[in-house]
């Protein structure tokens, strides 16, 4: 048996927007975050058919939520932004933000032919291998500029597949003692936006 290669919590990234959505500003929800949970919350539907022993079920919607529960840091944007939420009490739109979910195993790759003629320090070279739809990328461990015209770049460094929602900001409860904390929900509004997030430039692409 191979290897298993299983999904840790760090690997995905969460960011809420809180800028505008004409000037979109992602920041990380990371510091002073203990959990972000996602519940799909499927529904189905079932039927039975009269020539049918059983009764077959379907999915027809979805109800997402993303539980969250953060420590209540004052310099983490993202915290402060969701306790203003619950402290206004802020109703529709107000409650709304943009939030990504980015998948750091899933990395998004553009390699292309490098127009280096010498070796740039500090950036990174793959070399290519294998036949066309089955290309194989190799990072050059110590490149040589004898050797750069067959080398490749990525543009698309720090590019992850991700799902961008609309969500509406739940906060039920702020409490604690000698730490304060908030907790509550982010509810979707509406499906999901398929696309890729850079982590670098806090930008999403949506998808094809």
């Amino acid at each position: 048996m191979g290897k298993i290669n299983v999904v840790k919590r760090h690997q995905y990234a969460d960011y809420l927007n809180v800028g505008t959505e004409s000037t979109p500003d992602y920041v990380l929800m990371g510091a002073g975050f203990t959990s972000i949970d996602e519940s799909p919350n499927a529904k189905s539907e079932s039927v039975k058919y009269v020539n049918d022993v059983s009764a077959s079920s379907s999915v027809v919607s979805y109800e997402t939520q993303f539980s969250f529960e953060a420590e209540q840091i004052v310099d983490e944007r993202a915290i402060a932004a969701l306790y203003e939420v619950g402290r206004n009490h802020y109703t529709g739109s107000e409650a709304e933000f943009d939030y990504i979910r980015a998948e750091l195993w899933n990395a998004v790759h553009d390699y292309k032919k490098t127009s280096d003629t010498s070796i740039s320090a500090g950036k990174t070279y793959f070399t290519r291998s294998g036949s066309a739809g089955a290309y194989i990328y190799t990072k050059v461990e110590e490149p040589k500029t004898a050797d750069i015209a067959t080398y490749y770049e990525d543009g698309a460094k720090n590019t992850y597949q991700a799902r961008k929602f609309t969500v509406s900001a739940e906060v039920s409860k702020v409490a604690g003692e000698n730490k304060m904390s908030l907790s509550g929900n982010l509810n979707a509004v509406g499906d999901p936006v398929l696309g890729t997030f850079n982590t670098e430039t806090k930008t999403f692409t949506k998808g094809a």
